[in-house]
């Protein structure tokens, strides 16, 4: 790729385009200057981010569950649910290795992930944020058109 004084870009015969990312580009008769963004927003500390003057969340282990669970934000933060599994276990058919969760928040569906294709083995996994005080559920029915019973899931969350 090559700057040209008018400020277009020409690029070499047969490349399509050319992939800038996070640059800024001062045109004038000096030299041209790049200015590449400062990624210091937080501070890496044995391997976790933190950003400074923030207090750290926690994870908690929030159990193993089949059909549905239900939970309430009872900290002062936003609470980051994370759910995986969603496998019904039954025996074979159109129940075999499907899957299903969905998260809800106050009542509203915010994420789902589903597969009702029996022909290979799979796990779910959905994420979201509830706010302060917010209640939420997780509900696990794989293959619901088939009948094919409660889904098991594991949920952890991280309190901010």
């Amino acid at each position: 790729m090559t700057f040209l004084p008018d400020g277009h870009v020409a690029v070499a015969p047969g490349q399509r385009h050319a992939v800038a990312e996070a640059v800024t580009i001062w045109l004038s008769p000096a030299p041209i200057f790049f200015h590449t963004p400062d990624w210091h927003g937080g501070q890496c500390q044995s391997g976790v981010w933190r950003t400074s003057g923030s207090s750290n969340g926690s994870y908690s282990n929030l159990g193993s569950h089949r059909g549905s669970f239900t939970g309430r934000n009872t900290g002062s933060g936003t609470l980051f649910v994370y759910a995986s599994g969603g496998n019904g276990g039954s025996a074979g058919g159109d129940c075999a290795n499907t899957s299903r969760l969905q998260g809800y928040v106050a009542g509203a569906l915010i994420s789902t992930n589903a597969s009702n294709n029996p022909s290979y083995g799979k796990t779910a996994f959905i994420s979201f944020a509830v706010p302060a005080g917010a209640t939420y559920q997780i509900t696990s029915y794989p293959a619901q058109n088939y009948s094919c019973g409660s889904g098991v899931f594991s949920v952890f969350g991280y309190q901010t």
